[in-house]
């Protein structure tokens, strides 16, 4: 079983090109859901944490356009820097993000950015996105306007939202999907509760 779990490891979760077809055929929530169940049984291993944790952050754009993976983890999602050790996985899985980066395209020349068939990709010059590691675990998208108001439930499983644009929504914590959506008020939700 160990021998399994190292080869899920190291052949599916941190390596850059078994994600990227994932996510491209099944979706971003798939590729998450393959960490998430890897963690389970493996909780202390960090490299797999900040690939799935990259995932999250990147899963509203990737959700769109599955080829923004590789712009999502170049631009900043795996780079490292709210860890105290680099992680040669994760250096590899870069560095394999770039490869594929600057090759991909027609007749696979090498460019700063390229145009797939379907969808873009670039190669960012500057990294500035949230990078895996930081305290946000998960974006969650919805409203049109800004979120004024959070509360979250007391067992822990939802979040309630109010917005500028007049909208409260309900939360799974846990898939990050929007459960609820309340309208009808004349103006902006500043405060929510729940009882």
């Amino acid at each position: 079983v160990i021998g399994q779990l190292d080869a899920v490891r190291n052949d599916q979760l941190l390596n850059f090109y078994w994600q990227a077809t994932k996510i491209e055929k099944v979706g971003v929530v798939e590729a998450i859901r393959d960490g998430q169940m890897f963690l389970k049984l493996r909780p202390n291993d960090r490299p797999v944490h900040l690939v799935v944790h990259a995932q999250q952050l990147s899963a509203p754009a990737v959700e769109k356009d599955s080829h923004e993976y590789c712009s999502q983890l170049l631009g900043g999602r795996l780079t490292m820097i709210y860890e105290t050790e680099l992680f040669p996985e994760i250096v590899k899985v870069r560095e394999t993000a770039e490869r594929y980066c600057l090759s991909r395209g027609s007749g696979g020349k090498e460019g700063k950015g390229v145009n797939l068939t379907g969808g873009s990709l670039w190669n960012p010059v500057t990294r500035n996105l949230t990078g895996a590691g930081h305290p946000c675990q998960k974006v969650m998208t919805g409203h049109s306007g800004p979120v004024l108001a959070v509360k979250l439930t007391k067992d822990g499983h939802q979040i309630c939202s109010g917005s500028r644009d007049g909208s409260i929504k309900l939360w799974d914590v846990e898939s990050g999907k929007c459960e609820f959506t309340m309208t009808g008020h004349d103006g902006e939700v500043n405060a929510v509760d729940i009882s």
